[in-house]
């Protein structure tokens, strides 16, 4: 607290000095020191809710407070301003939805060349013409890397897709050796890949045939289905949380852009895979292309900076 306090002198002095016109917090401990320093120096105040909304305990709601004590607080999908609603009822009529947003340039799939794709999976260890399945998260038990597999090991495709999961375990080797048995007592070990952090992610995009993000708890938004879509990819997720607006699940004609799978279920998700490989190319290449323009539409980094510069001029007309 005695920090928190001390934070708070030492932003209303920055303010002052720079004579600041809004502060803008987005994060939990820096939120309590900006309430503080915006009410000292009567500046208007911006936040920002983008991660897990928790109902419990107690002690953890009231903290996570300080994201929706601005004069205005953004939400990062209308599924997290449902559960701040739900958990947080006096700060409803101060609520906006600013979805986030990506670099769609960079994501482009023309930015990269036949060399270029084939290079990056040569670098995984996975052949030109192998289908490729990627998932781009942590890995981590929450993301559900452990269902995907599971979801491989009941489907019987002669694509026979490889799995490269793209992300860092950050310290979780327990998990990553459950994944590695896993796969072992499937028979999938030879088709399982652990990239690793990945530094260039559009050239991972761009060297993939399909991304799937299983996670087994609602995501508030889930950047990397948007990405993956810029990237021209069809893409699977959970039915849940900011999925269920990121992601379009019609056919190809009607502007669909994937599939939602039901939440922890296996079996559900293989189907939905299943689905995937079967498509005719010209129909899955569609999905590709309507979740480009999906992004375009909705979801670029530009559009994000656009929506949240409204926000600032409602409070400083």
């Amino acid at each position: 607290l005695l920090t928190l306090w001390r934070n708070a002198g030492r932003l209303a002095k920055l303010v002052q000095v720079e004579n600041v016109d809004l502060i803008h917090g987005r994060s939990r401990a820096p939120c309590w020191s900006a309430l503080f320093a915006a009410k000292r120096t009567q500046t208007p105040y911006v936040t920002t809710f983008h991660s897990t909304v928790h109902d419990k305990p107690r002690a953890k709601v009231l903290y996570n407070s300080s994201l929706v004590r601005g004069q205005i607080s953004i939400a990062n999908s209308y599924f997290t301003a449902t559960r701040i609603e739900a958990v947080y009822p006096w700060a409803t009529s101060r609520l906006r939805v600013v979805p986030r947003g990506c670099d769609e340039r960079a994501l482009a799939r023309e930015n990269f060349s036949q060399n270029d794709i084939h290079e990056k999976r040569a670098n995984w260890g996975v052949g030109a013409d192998d289908f490729i399945i990627i998932c781009p998260a942590r890995v981590t038990h929450l993301k559900g890397q452990h269902l995907l597999i599971e979801a491989l090991g009941q489907i019987d495709h002669t694509l026979k897709p490889k799995l490269v999961l793209v992300g860092s375990a950050q310290g979780r080797e327990n998990y990553v050796a459950d994944l590695k048995n896993q796969a072992a007592a499937l028979g999938l070990t030879h088709r399982l890949v652990f990239a690793g952090l990945e530094a260039d992610m559009p050239s991972a995009y761009a060297a993939a045939d399909l991304a799937i993000v299983p996670t087994i708890r609602p995501e508030p938004f889930g950047r990397t289905i948007i990405e993956a879509q810029a990237a021209g990819l069809p893409v699977i997720g959970s039915d849940a949380g900011g999925y269920r607006e990121t992601i379009i699940a019609e056919a190809p004609e009607d502007g669909g852009t994937g599939w939602l799978a039901e939440m922890g279920n296996a079996a559900a998700l293989a189907a939905q895979i299943e689905a995937a490989l079967s498509m005719p190319r010209a129909a899955f290449l569609k999905l590709g292309e309507n979740g480009r323009a999906n992004v375009l539409t909705q979801y670029t980094r530009n559009a994000m900076c656009n929506r949240t510069l409204n926000v600032y001029q409602e409070l400083l007309k």
